[in-house]
């Protein structure tokens, strides 16, 4: 019966846990599709703070090894820009 306790505990702390991190995900793009609403030109756009997988499995020695990194927003044109 404890054991049952506990695992229930266990789940409802673990749901809790999700739902919080979705709430704040969704907090994010929302802010992120404001501030993005509001440019002036229209033609660029708000990549917010987050994490991202760089690198690759199998590509060139110097792609290598796959890992996760951290970037700062930054705003971005939507169509890309050539000369």
């Amino acid at each position: 019966m404890i054991i049952g306790g506990l695992f229930f505990a266990f789940i409802m702390l673990a749901t809790l846990g999700v739902l919080h991190e979705a709430q704040r995900i969704k907090r994010e793009r929302e802010q992120t599709k404001a501030l993005n609403s509001r440019t002036s030109s229209g033609e660029m756009v708000r990549i917010p703070t987050g994490k991202m997988t760089m690198g690759a499995i199998d590509g060139a020695p110097d792609e290598q090894p796959l890992h996760d990194v951290k970037i700062q927003g930054f705003w971005m044109d939507k169509t890309e820009v050539t000369q």
